[in-house]
């Protein structure tokens, strides 16, 4: 699944999901976590879309959630690894967030 395909699925439900507020990911191939490199955002809410094993999470990420300082800064963006199990940030210098009180849908995409 590509990201255009995940906010035309998860947009049918949420309408606020846009390509521009939102950031998507397949599970990595060499481990099981999800990269997710947003832009530091305090003033709206983002929305991360998570795909693999034929479901796709939907996560709303509140506005003030991704600041500098609560995630692991990789140039101007955000450095952020979700474990597939457990939905925490394990990052390496990551402050393992915890994103599973974001899940809104899990969307069956098989």
């Amino acid at each position: 699944m590509n990201k255009s395909e995940a906010v035309s699925i998860a947009s049918q439900k949420y309408c606020s999901i846009t390509m521009q507020n939102s950031n998507f990911a397949n599970i990595n191939a060499a481990k099981p976590v999800w990269w997710i490199d947003p832009t530091p955002n305090e003033e709206s809410e983002r929305w991360f879309l998570l795909h693999g094993d034929g479901v796709l999470y939907v996560l709303r990420i509140p506005s003030g959630t991704l600041c500098k300082g609560r995630f692991r800064q990789k140039g101007k963006l955000l450095s952020i690894e979700i474990s597939v199990s457990t939905f925490v940030d394990v990052k390496s210098g990551g402050t393992k967030y915890d994103f599973r009180k974001n899940v809104i849908a899990e969307i069956d995409c098989a």
